[in-house]
């Protein structure tokens, strides 16, 4: 039933991707910090034909501007925290993105438009599906700050269960 939820959310999206959307994501501020952002946003917008607006904050915060309807997606790393943003209806769809390190994961949820009347879904769904894409998770472990080892191990498609996640 989930792959199901996730191939409808993911076809609705594509049928919106002709033309160049702007959207909001809120996101962790470690990836402000380490120049992630900074790096995917361009790549986005060649890629998606997303123009991203990124706000940041801690992600209790971030996941707090998600209920206030102040962002489209989110980009973060606090798995029980998400877990209760689906549950209470406000995030649409979580996709695993990327690790840093061996405990943070973090996972893009767009946000749900019955809760949020404002949130542009179709374009945050876009984002979501490009950043999971295998052109997205390619770039993403490109991604080296300091021209060392990659700052971040994409691991999208590696979804198991809600719950199961919050527990990880």
């Amino acid at each position: 039933m989930k792959a199901l939820l996730v191939g409808l959310l993911l076809a609705c999206a594509v049928l919106s991707a002709g033309a160049q959307d702007r959207i909001i994501v809120g996101a962790s501020r470690s990836l402000e910090s380490s120049g992630f952002l900074a790096y995917i946003a361009p790549l986005a917008v060649t890629g998606a034909g997303i123009q991203i607006d990124w706000t940041t904050d801690e992600d209790a915060q971030v996941i707090e501007l998600a209920r206030e309807c102040g962002v489209d997606a989110i980009l973060v790393s606090s798995p029980s925290k998400e877990e209760k943003l689906l549950r209470d209806g406000v995030g649409a769809l979580r996709l695993r993105v990327m690790t840093a390190g061996s405990q943070d994961q973090f996972d893009a949820i767009a946000i749900n438009p019955g809760a949020c009347a404002v949130t542009r879904l179709n374009a945050a769904l876009r984002f979501l599906r490009w950043i999971t894409s295998g052109e997205g998770q390619k770039l993403i472990a490109e991604f080296s700050p300091r021209g060392g080892a990659a700052a971040y191990r994409p691991n999208a498609g590696t979804e198991t269960c809600p719950a199961c996640e919050a527990q990880q």
